[in-house]
């Protein structure tokens, strides 16, 4: 089950698209993920190449191992604007039997407005891991050290943690020396949380994440980039991906989610599949002085320091 709610994606149920790599003699499908995130929602506040050489075709087929009967769990910490966004539209794809479930640093009862604005349930954080299929971490970057000691500890092996955050050092989250150093900011999710992630629903606006999905196979599709070092995960992300309105573009693994990054080509762009590729391929890893903090980091938003 997936704890932020999510629907069991049926096998054969929508169109997706696919990249058929050409360097594979058995022509081995992979998804393209692409989505875009203006960034993480609040936690205390608020309630290395692209794919190359590849063949982009459409078609139907299985979006996850879970078959139609199975049921997901799906746990999302962070009740900002993506996590609220991503716990509404989930709950609206969801099948009888999913669970989507939301918690912040302030605990469930702080929560009771979201619940029935998304009509996800409630809940505390150290309550929603063990059980949950997908878990969300969708808070400010500075904060994640401040997540409890060993949360992840008690979560199912199985279980896929998908990891919203980007790194604001200027606006929000000031200097965090291991990202200034030049470790990407995924790499340093997981390093703080002690699991792996995959990496999606940065590079786009809530609202638009919110508002501009469509159904697969319409021109112009939305992508989003999703990187991650588990291929199942990876296709589990895919099928909620493609659910909630929106294209996949597979961004390789975490050491490549630098090419989605703030500031990267893809980031805030509302590209099509073929766009998100473009732009992956034109990513620098050089972190530019708009994404670095400085000696009177940070500001705000509205005035960066």
């Amino acid at each position: 089950m997936i704890l932020l709610a999510g629907a069991a994606l049926r096998d054969g149920d929508v169109g997706l698209h696919y990249l058929i790599d050409s360097a594979s003699a058995r022509n081995e499908r992979r998804l393209i993920a692409a989505d875009r995130h203006g960034g993480c929602s609040t936690w205390h506040d608020e309630t290395g190449a692209a794919p190359d050489d590849s063949i982009h075709v459409s078609g139907h087929a299985p979006l996850h191992p879970l078959d139609q009967e199975s049921s997901m769990n799906i746990s999302i910490i962070g009740a900002g604007n993506i996590g609220k966004v991503l716990a509404r539209r989930l709950v609206e794809k969801g099948h009888a039997g999913h669970a989507v479930r939301i918690a912040n640093s302030r605990g469930g009862a702080s929560l009771q407005a979201v619940a029935q604005q998304t009509g996800a349930t409630a809940s505390n954080v150290p309550d929603m891991i063990a059980n949950a299929d997908v878990i969300v971490v969708t808070i400010p970057l500075a904060k994640v050290p401040q997540l409890p000691k060993g949360l992840f500890d008690n979560a199912k092996p199985s279980a896929v943690v998908i990891d919203t955050c980007n790194y604001y050092p200027r606006q929000r989250d000031g200097r965090i020396d291991g990202i200034e150093a030049g470790a990407n900011e995924s790499r340093w999710v997981e390093e703080q949380i002690g699991h792996p992630v995959v990496k999606v629903f940065n590079n786009i606006y809530a609202a638009h994440l919110e508002g501009m999905g469509k159904p697969a196979g319409t021109a112009g599709r939305i992508a989003l980039p999703v990187s991650g070092d588990d291929p199942k995960a990876k296709q589990i992300v895919f099928g909620l991906v493609d659910d909630i309105g929106f294209d996949a573009v597979d961004t390789g693994t975490i050491a490549d989610s630098w090419r989605q990054q703030p500031g990267s080509p893809v980031y805030t762009a509302d590209l099509d599949a073929q766009g998100v590729k473009d732009a992956l391929a034109r990513a620098s890893k050089e972190r530019t002085a708009d994404w670095k903090a400085t000696s009177a980091s940070p500001g705000t938003f509205d005035h960066p320091a």
